[in-house]
């Protein structure tokens, strides 16, 4: 299976799961440490929602995203979700589509390990960024453990 680990959670990572390279990895950066007790929380986001968010930014915003920047937008409407209206949310798309040609955005690799985006998923994707679906629902249901997110950010 994908890593799902990351340091912040103490969460055990697939040693070398290179679908998101650089993130779920078994250590705290020297960087990173020195502002870890500033953090109010941290996210859970599963390869699949990172694959499953990245589709959906391209068919609904035309942002062809890297996998960092499908986590981050997936983590911020997790935690938007959490707190509710009357929020702001910000978060960095900070890498893109172009880098990830291989895995990332590549369906034969992403069905080789079982993250095949179903095709029906990307054209109702398509239908609702074209106008051409009536039945909106929510597009977004593909996230999970908003629970835990709400918890994450109103501990302390």
């Amino acid at each position: 299976a994908p890593s799902r680990g990351t340091a912040l959670l103490a969460i055990p990572a697939r040693r070398n799961a290179a679908l998101r390279v650089g993130v779920g990895l078994n250590r705290l950066t020297a960087n990173f440490s020195l502002v870890v007790d500033q953090l109010a929380g941290a996210a859970r986001v599963s390869d699949r929602e990172a694959v499953l968010m990245a589709r959906y930014l391209r068919a609904r915003e035309g942002l062809w995203v890297g996998s960092s920047s499908a986590i981050n937008a997936a983590a911020a409407t997790k935690l938007a979700r959490a707190l509710g209206p009357g929020h702001t949310v910000v978060t960095v798309l900070c890498d893109g589509g172009h880098r990830h040609l291989s895995k990332f955005w590549s369906d034969e690799y992403l069905a080789g390990v079982g993250l095949g985006v179903e095709e029906a998923f990307e054209r109702r994707m398509l239908e609702r960024a074209c106008g051409a679906a009536d039945d909106r629902g929510d597009e977004l249901g593909f996230l999970e453990g908003e629970a835990a997110m709400a918890h994450a950010c109103h501990a302390g």
